[in-house]
């Protein structure tokens, strides 16, 4: 969808009304039909049961997500940052209470891909996106 990074799936189309609800990680969104884009086809594995994507991008952006679901979305970018060489990723939880970013920041802790992470820069996101440096 126009505006949006990550691939969402049609889940309705009204073409008397010319719109669509579309879903990304549960979060469904009514737009217009011409705001729709086709997307690429990636080519897709599993790795240690976890789906990889190999036309993965440094940013995924979690806001709005549960603990689990963002953690879930974070190991499937992690796997295809891996698998693409990316070094560095990009996470954004938002500010909110802080529960989804304390949430990100435990998995991170002990997740063995990861060499380190910070709170972002003002000019990245601050406090409301999270940079992981990749081993």
């Amino acid at each position: 969808m126009e505006g949006f990074q990550t691939v969402g799936t049609i889940m309705m189309i009204d073409e008397e009304g010319g719109a669509a609800v579309v879903e990304f990680d549960s979060i469904k969104l009514r737009t217009t039909l011409d705001k729709l884009q086709r997307s690429k086809p990636s080519k897709k594995v599993k790795q240690m049961g976890v789906e990889v994507r190999f036309d993965v991008s440094s940013r995924i952006d979690v806001r709005g997500h549960y603990p689990d679901e963002a953690i879930k979305t974070l190991e499937q970018t992690i796997g295809g940052a891996l698998t693409a060489n990316l070094h560095t990723i990009t996470i954004v939880h938002g500010k909110g209470t802080g529960a989804l970013r304390t949430a990100l920041h435990r998995h991170l802790q002990q997740h063995p891909a990861v060499r380190e992470f910070r709170e972002g820069l003002l000019t990245e996101g601050g406090a409301g996106v999270t940079v992981v440096e990749l081993k």
